[in-house]
């Protein structure tokens, strides 16, 4: 079996500022794995573990991408294929969708797709169902919290809002995963090392059949026109009287407010 986890480097989200008006500051930042991406490279390494003979191949993109890819190389991916092209920049999930389903069937013979449910960016929850479609409809299990496979099927069970779904699935099939399917391993040094020997595939828009207007704002249905933080006024509620008394005036404003 063949596992292909999809992995997207974004900016540190926790680095993020904005201004006094709300602006968000986005230069210079320093980038990452997603952290959902790292629950599918995990369940992904784990089904690996479970069915000797599976290979699992890390489809990555981003910036500078060969060098964040190392990171789940050292998690257990066997191999990667990947894509920085300058091109890329701006694309929403309908030309990324466009470019990773290419990217899959370049990988060769990928029986599984794991993915996050969203990215840790700009989370649209629509990069599974968008492939499924493009790979020619194949099944899909959303929000998944745990995956198995044995005799040549797939169970994956949703957490869908407190009601849980169990789906068996043939395959080839695609799994979207949320963070509560698993805590990512931290490789030991051994396989850090080893993760740096293990082969990359880089790829160019035209290995994928693809131009510039296939991907950026050319191929792209949305296009990002702001990015601000929420104004947050403080509400400056002063409590008064004595120590018991501003705390039943305390407790009375929270349950007022929902918080309690």
């Amino acid at each position: 079996m063949k596992v292909a986890a999809l992995v997207k480097q974004v900016v540190d989200v926790d680095q993020i500022k904005a201004d006094r008006e709300g602006n968000l500051q986005l230069d210079n930042l320093p980038f990452k794995i997603s952290n959902y991406d790292k629950n599918a490279v995990e369940a992904a390494v784990q089904l690996k573990e479970k069915n000797p003979g599976t290979e699992v191949i890390a489809v990555a993109t981003g910036p500078n991408i060969r060098d964040g890819v190392k990171e789940v190389l050292a998690m257990g991916c066997d191999r990667a294929v990947v894509l920085n092209s300058k091109e890329f920049a701006g694309s929403d999930n309908l030309a990324t969708s466009r470019v990773l389903a290419k990217m899959i069937q370049k990988a060769g013979g990928v029986d599984l797709v794991i993915c996050g449910e969203g990215s840790l960016d700009s989370y649209t929850g629509l990069m599974g169902p968008r492939l499924a479609e493009r790979l020619g409809a194949w099944p899909i299990s959303s929000f998944t919290i745990k995956v198995e496979y044995a005799n040549n099927a797939l169970k994956a069970t949703s957490n869908l809002g407190g009601v849980l779904e169990t789906l068996e699935m043939p395959l080839p099939a695609i799994v979207t995963v949320s963070e509560e399917i698993n805590q990512p391993r931290l490789p030991p040094l051994i396989q850090i090392l080893q993760a740096g020997k293990k082969p990359v595939q880089e790829l160019k828009l035209a290995d994928l059949g693809l131009g510039p207007n296939d991907v950026g704002a050319a191929g792209s249905g949305n296009q990002v026109v702001s990015n601000r933080a929420p104004k947050m006024a403080r509400k400056n509620v002063r409590l008064k009287g004595s120590p018991e008394e501003a705390a039943a005036q305390l407790a009375q404003a929270l349950r007022k407010e929902g918080v309690i």
